[in-house]
């Protein structure tokens, strides 16, 4: 196989499935050529750079600054169309091979707007198809679903035959049921062997406030601003016997009003332990934060897909608090592995932070299973979803 893995994103999964599918393709007998496109901040966060003899039949390419604003900036239309584009221009060079955008549902409005022929194969993971697990106002759901069912429809041909989801549930998802496009491929987790489970006595800071963790791009998507709503329904008294932490950098779009609300919560909440480290994290610091937590916060707002904060947690075996909707909450309610409220309502997320604070946390996990939710998800079956599936379009 002849394979180009395009990734002009920066945040979320990248630089994790980046690292996975280069460390297997490289021990990959059937991989005959590998080249990555990737901007220069990602092939630095990850450690691969061009000319690198290590890389063997890897090859590195940086797409320009031009190239990734547009990738990056803009309505979604002109980063899709930008990103489908270049993965066309990467395709006359080598004819016949696959290109692997991650993150395909921009790039998906890029193959609906541009049809001219492709010499190969376009293919990438959509994080959010329509689904019955989505929890949005029923005409706004029933308008997204029929436009991203257009979307998926007009989009196919030979260039695009087949997508990816990190759904379990995809079977039942409508982008399945009309499209038959679909293929699932695990939700990779490579840490899950680094962690240590530690308990709340053992820690070297230890406190008698519970500690809560929010973690990962810190943006309105995640939840941050309606957490610090709640926050202020919390008294004086939970406010003493609580912590609550974001790490993460922000985005720029919510930076200014985040840090502002922050400052304003620690003006009528003096009581309350508030942190924030603004700036992207590496794994083994990360590692070390989350293990000395007592609650992970998951506070999407209606996400219907996976999330990889919550395989960071269950490495750690830290109960999560997140959406009662979407995947999330499925996977919290089959796995035990916390608590499930209306994340979008900051009485209910305040009603499960009180749980927290008030009893015993180990009685909201006593029956997770924090193991078998890991089990699966693996880099190699990640990988492996992905390259049987392109074995089978050559």
């Amino acid at each position: 196989m002849n394979l180009i893995y395009l990734e002009p994103r920066l945040e979320g999964h990248c630089a994790t499935f980046l690292t996975i599918f280069l460390d297997h393709a490289q021990k990959d007998q059937s991989v005959k050529e590998l080249h990555v496109v990737v901007g220069e901040d990602l092939a630095t966060r990850t450690g691969i750079f061009p000319n690198n003899r290590l890389l063997g039949k890897v090859t590195v390419e940086y797409l320009d600054t031009q190239s990734l604003r547009a990738c990056r900036e803009g309505p979604l239309w002109r980063r899709g169309l930008s990103q489908w584009q270049i993965a066309r221009n990467q395709l006359k060079y080598r004819n016949g091979a696959i290109c692997l955008i991650p993150f395909f549902d921009q790039t998906l409005l890029g193959a609906v707007l541009d049809r001219r022929h492709v010499k190969g194969v376009i293919t990438g993971i959509i994080f959010r198809p329509p689904t019955k697990l989505d929890n949005t106002a029923q005409v706004g759901k029933i308008v997204k679903t029929l436009w991203k069912m257009c979307a998926y429809i007009i989009s196919y041909r030979r260039a695009t035959p087949v997508l990816f989801t990190l759904d379990e549930e995809y079977k039942n998802t409508t982008a399945n049921v009309v499209a038959r496009r679909f293929k699932f491929v695990p939700d990779p987790f490579p840490l899950a062997g680094e962690f240590k489970w530690i308990s709340r006595e053992s820690r070297s800071n230890s406190t008698s406030r519970t500690k809560f963790l929010l973690f990962g791009a810190l943006n309105e998507r995640k939840g941050i601003f309606v957490l610090l709503k709640s926050l202020r329904c919390l008294s004086d008294e939970e406010g003493r016997r609580s912590e609550f932490q974001f790490v993460g950098r922000l985005s720029d779009m919510d930076a200014r009003a985040f840090q502002s609300e922050l400052w304003d919560l620690r003006v009528v909440r003096p009581n309350l332990k508030l942190s924030l480290i603004d700036e992207y994290v590496e794994d083994k610091k990360l590692i070390r934060i989350i293990e000395n937590s007592d609650v992970v916060l998951l506070p999407y707002q209606n996400h219907v897909g996976s999330s990889g904060g919550l395989y960071w947690a269950a490495a750690a075996h830290k109960p999560v608090i997140g959406q009662n909707s979407g995947l999330i909450g499925i996977h919290l309610l089959k796995f035990g592995l916390g608590l499930s409220c209306n994340t979008a309502d900051p009485v209910s997320l305040t009603e499960a932070i009180r749980k927290f604070i008030w009893s015993d946390r180990t009685k909201f996990v006593s029956g997770a299973r924090f193991d078998d939710f890991l089990r699966g998800h693996t880099p190699t079956n990640f990988y492996q979803a992905l390259t049987t599936t392109f074995q089978r379009l050559m």
